[in-house]
């Protein structure tokens, strides 16, 4: 498709716009359920100790894998 100066446009490309708006989507719901667990889990034990810890057990993976990652690839 073109536009009236006769470029081609990202926004009438029917594969562009499905892969598009299946990643905001999905971006969407990681962001609700990054907020969603620790509250989920707050309002079940009314324990900000136990939020704080399901939040570290989750960051904890990327730290480790960050380091072994970014050595191979530094090899």
């Amino acid at each position: 498709m073109k536009t009236a100066i006769g470029k081609p446009s990202l926004w009438n490309n029917k594969n562009f716009l499905l892969i598009w708006s299946g990643t905001s989507l999905s971006s969407f719901g990681m962001q609700m359920y990054s907020i969603a667990i620790p509250l989920l889990i707050y309002d079940l034990s009314r324990s900000a100790l136990s939020m704080s810890i399901m939040r570290a057990i989750e960051f904890f993976p990327n730290i480790i894998l960050g380091l072994i990652a970014g050595v191979l690839v530094d090899l």
